[in-house]
């Protein structure tokens, strides 16, 4: 009986014992269930977080792509409507009848023509390294062609003109042209220039600007004018030859210069070099007249000091070099002692600085224009 009750009670040990490993077997693989679960709900939200951010992203990227789509197409339906604007007003007053009579300019080195009244006169014509324009001027109406290359990677669309962005664009000979409204003119400094309207437009390598002054507005008679704008097959440009010395004039050689300037048959001259700038100068004077007919002429490596500002105008020297021209007080006005004229230009990386005192003497500044003129550069 004692044995049977240890037999049972050992039993019993042996079921609770085993009871015991069942229920940690069963603790553990409940923590073990849950940490997995736990691992999968983060893993499923991180993979919802990513599938809900790029679904917002791809939403907004269709908006996005809608939307550009309707500013584009608004765009074109804005530039078709201002395109539209100036066209038919130009056309419509171009009567042939109403200009039979109005003259025609035609520039083939330019490369346009245009009618104009016959109350209307050319005023002034430009073609050089620096201006290429003709102005017209008349009773009730005054307006400018004028060119500007289109280099340093100007375009049409991304041009400014005095430093303004386009009104609005129009047709013009079957080109896109954009015009600029300066209601105000162009201020720069104390004062504002007066009102003007200026069309541009491109053909080839060039910009062309047609510009009316003194309106805000475009008149009926300047829409004519418009009108009759074309373009023509360009000539070349010719530079002509450089004038010969007049006779009797001598040459003056500087050999480490590479140059020859003539001369009056009694002028004289000097050279000297100055090794600390460097520079060189050379003197050029009529023996017994040097107060009223000294030349000099300063060669050297840069512009520093040559206070050119912005009164001046273009001289071309040695055939085909521009120079600036600074010319000083009319001899009336009495504020110096002596009247010069200065000339500055830049060749093969040299600075040349021309001082020539005249006196407003006629025949002194007349040798000047002509020893730069014939100038001559032998490297």
């Amino acid at each position: 009986m004692h044995m049977e009750n240890e037999i049972n009670i050992e039993s019993q040990n042996q079921s609770d014992s085993s009871n015991l490993i069942n229920h940690d077997l069963s603790v553990n693989f409940s923590k073990k269930s849950r940490s997995l679960n736990t691992v999968f709900f983060a893993v499923l939200l991180i993979i919802t977080g990513v599938a809900v951010f790029f679904g917002y992203k791809y939403y907004q990227l269709l908006n996005q792509t809608k939307t550009l789509k309707e500013f584009k197409d608004a765009a074109l339906k804005v530039n078709e409507v201002i395109t539209s604007t100036l066209t038919p007003a130009v056309t419509s007053v171009l009567d042939s009848s109403s200009i039979a009579d109005w003259e025609t300019y035609e520039n083939s080195s330019l490369g346009f023509k245009i009618k104009y009244p016959p109350s209307i006169e050319v005023e002034k014509e430009f073609d050089d390294a620096n201006n290429r324009a003709t102005s017209f001027s008349g009773e009730n109406l005054k307006f400018e062609v004028m060119l500007r290359s289109k280099n340093s990677g100007i375009s049409l669309d991304s041009y400014f003109y005095m430093d303004s962005p386009v009104s609005r664009k129009i047709n013009l000979l079957g080109k896109s042209a954009s015009v600029y409204e300066l209601a105000d003119g162009y201020c720069d400094g104390p004062g504002c220039s007066e009102p003007s309207i200026t069309v541009v437009t491109e053909n080839d390598l060039e910009l062309f600007h047609i510009s009316f002054f003194g309106d805000a507005e475009l008149s009926k008679l300047e829409q004519q004018v418009l009108g009759t704008f074309e373009f023509i097959d360009k000539t070349s440009m010719t530079i002509d030859k450089q004038p010969n010395p007049p006779a009797g004039w001598i040459a003056h050689n500087f050999p480490l210069k590479s140059l020859i300037i003539y001369t009056p048959a009694k002028w004289q001259s000097s050279a000297e070099n100055f090794a600390d700038i460097p520079s060189t100068l050379l003197r050029f004077w009529e023996a017994g007249d040097e107060k009223n007919s000294t030349i000099q002429l300063n060669i050297t490596n840069n512009w520093d000091n040559m206070g050119i500002g912005s009164n001046y105008t273009y001289f071309t020297v040695a055939g085909d070099i521009q120079a600036y021209r600074i010319d000083p007080p009319k001899m009336e006005e009495k504020t110096l002692d002596r009247y010069q004229t200065n000339f500055y230009f830049e060749r093969k990386g040299q600075v040349y600085s021309l001082l020539c005192v005249h006196n407003w003497m006629k025949a002194n500044i007349e040798t000047c224009e002509k020893m730069l003129q014939t100038m001559k550069f032998t490297d």
